[in-house]
């Protein structure tokens, strides 16, 4: 019964890791960003301070959007963002209903900043190989509205400072050579790099990755290890184990004087 055990054993083991791996952060090596354990209960302005990092959470592990979700920076727009000429890529398009996602936010709100003399933070955050980034959120009314949604599935949990000035200040044209918010997204890397200057208001983004999605290739193997551990199972216990080992038959003694024990291999009772 040890392979038997052993088998489910296995098999069990790549089942939960399949599914475990649903709701696990993405996130590998960044620096400069501090990612927390959880959701913050506050992150209007001076509910989570800091003049030393950049904070960051998983803000939905697995949810099924009901509709479209707009989108600022699509998958495939590397680039750093504003250029001279242009605040934001092309639109791309949306985030298509159906899709099972994973939203991070990213956030930050400086203890020392003003508009006049801002504090500045540099930070890269970097996801494992595997993530696929759908897109980036940037402009105020997907903001909020993405807001609306997550107080509607987790009433009181944190507080958005919906509404108010948090946008990244992206300058173009003369005021370009000003100090000023800057994105930049690598999708061969699963980085995104950010500089951000911050004075009196926060300065808040989000990211959207796709739920990894379980290999049907690895569930057939799963569902095909198992039904052949199930009839490996009913063998054992209906026919027991077969031995090769020598047995022995009794010799009449009507056919020799007295009765002797003979040895005859297992092969014979095939017909060898």
């Amino acid at each position: 019964m040890q392979p038997l055990r052993t088998i489910l054993s296995v098999m069990f083991a790549i089942f939960i890791s399949a599914f475990s791996a649903q709701g696990a952060i993405d996130i590998g090596a960044s620096t400069g960003i501090t990612v927390l354990p959880s959701p913050p209960s506050d992150i209007r302005r001076r509910g989570l301070a800091s003049d030393d990092t950049i904070h960051a959470f998983l803000e939905l592990e697995d949810f099924v959007l009901p509709n479209d979700l707009a989108i600022d920076i699509g998958p495939l727009q590397a680039g750093t963002w504003p250029t001279e000429t242009e605040r934001y890529p092309l639109l791309p398009e949306p985030v298509p209903a159906g899709t099972r996602i994973k939203s991070y936010f990213l956030h930050v709100d400086s203890v020392t900043g003003r508009d006049d003399d801002g504090v500045f933070f540099d930070g890269t955050i970097a996801f494992s190989p595997d993530t696929r980034i759908l897109g980036i959120i940037l402009r105020a009314n997907p903001l909020d509205n993405f807001d609306t949604l997550v107080e509607s599935l987790f009433p009181g949990r944190t507080i958005y400072p919906n509404g108010t000035n948090r946008i990244l200040e992206f300058l173009t044209g003369d005021d370009f050579v000003r100090a000023h918010d800057a994105i930049t997204f690598d999708p061969v890397t699963k980085t995104i790099s950010m500089h951000l200057a911050n004075g009196d208001s926060v300065d808040q983004f989000r990211i959207i990755t796709a739920v990894p999605e379980t290999s049907s290739f690895l569930m057939a193997a799963i569902a095909a290890s198992l039904i052949a551990a199930y009839r490996l199972h009913r063998t054992l216990r209906s026919d027991g184990p077969r031995s090769s080992a020598p047995f022995y038959v009794q010799i009449s003694p009507s056919r020799r004087k007295s009765a002797t024990t003979t040895p005859v291999t297992s092969c014979i009772t095939s017909g060898s």
